[in-house]
């Protein structure tokens, strides 16, 4: 059995969606002008800008786990090239 449900009567304005529509660009509208105005962090552009300006460009860290002599996981440590992966204390 369905249950009927009385719908509210809706005004002209309300029937075309317009204080939704307004009320949504006046939030892109305020997005818009705080990002103009510096307020805001932008998308950053990869690869022409990057986010870490300390890494050099040769930079190819990537983690890892590190198993020890039993087969156990004991650290995660980035891998890098062999003469840096030397000093690392794991």
């Amino acid at each position: 059995m369905a249950l009927r449900v009385a719908r509210p009567a809706l005004s002209w304005s309300e029937r075309l969606y317009l204080p939704a529509i307004v009320g949504g660009m006046a939030i892109t509208i305020k997005h818009f002008k705080n990002m103009l105005l510096g307020r805001t962090k932008v998308t950053v552009q990869y690869p022409e800008e990057r986010l870490d300006n300390d890494l050099p460009d040769y930079y190819r860290g990537a983690p890892a786990l590190v198993r020890d002599a039993d087969d156990r996981l004991s650290a995660l440590r980035i891998h890098l090239p062999a003469s840096r992966d030397q000093n690392c204390p794991r």
